[in-house]
């Protein structure tokens, strides 16, 4: 109404929204753990106990809370990340410049060297669908896939990530592969196995099949970003 009236500016409507969108995940939190004591299942009620947690620490950083980072990863996701010694990362570039072609700085060869693999757009489709089809096929004979589950690949542009898997229910899948970034050939076969098969899509496919459907545990159908689902949904 205020946006209508024309009393709030673009600036005033995002403060509206994250408000809201504050009080809709505090008060989705607390209407979940008013009810957690009718969860038999001692497994089920410690999942839901954490993907709890992890909305109500949403919350409160949306509210402004100050969280140390190493507690904040701990209470969004359950686990406590460790800090990797800078020798690693010097290593790992000491062995790329000992492989590279010579000539230039480290990050000149190296995008010279990625620049070899860039798959022209008009050819995408074709390819994704193929490498889509032979991970389906390896992922059936290491895991299994349920019936009837389907993936489909589009282009699209104006995204800030290079892909992107959108699971669209009824055990079917939409990833979107970023055409305005270049598209690197060993980056594509990382991102195909990594969103649908095995990713998030067979992941999602497999949840609706067994626990939503199988068991009628219609919490497994939620997609969030934080919580214990966030870990193995995006390998974090």
């Amino acid at each position: 109404r205020q946006v209508r009236r024309g009393r709030w500016g673009i600036a005033g409507v995002r403060r509206a929204a994250a408000v809201l969108e504050r009080n809709l995940v505090r008060d989705d939190a607390a209407a979940l753990r008013s009810r957690l004591s009718e969860v038999s299942s001692a497994d089920r009620r410690a999942w839901l106990e954490a993907q709890i947690a992890a909305f109500e620490t949403w919350a409160a950083e949306l509210a402004g809370a100050s969280i140390p980072y190493l507690e904040l990863v701990e209470r969004l996701y359950g686990v406590r990340p460790t800090r990797r010694d800078e020798a690693v990362f010097d290593a790992a570039a000491g062995e790329l410049g000992r492989r590279l072609p010579s000539g230039g700085t480290l990050v000149d060869r190296l995008a010279a060297w990625d620049a070899r693999f860039v798959v022209d757009i008009a050819r995408l489709p074709a390819l994704a669908a193929w490498l889509t089809a032979d991970l389906r096929a390896r992922a059936s004979h290491r895991f299994g896939v349920p019936d009837g589950d389907a993936v489909r690949v589009c282009l699209v542009r104006g995204q800030v990530w290079s892909g992107y898997c959108w699971y669209d229910g009824g055990r079917t899948s939409r990833v979107d592969l970023n055409v305005d970034l270049p598209v690197h050939l060993p980056n594509l076969i990382e991102t195909l196995a990594h969103e649908p098969y095995a990713g998030p899509h067979l992941e999602h496919a497999w949840k609706e099949a067994e626990p939503v459907e199988g068991t009628g545990w219609l919490e497994a159908s939620g997609l969030s970003v934080v919580g214990p689902r966030g870990v193995v949904g995006g390998g974090t």
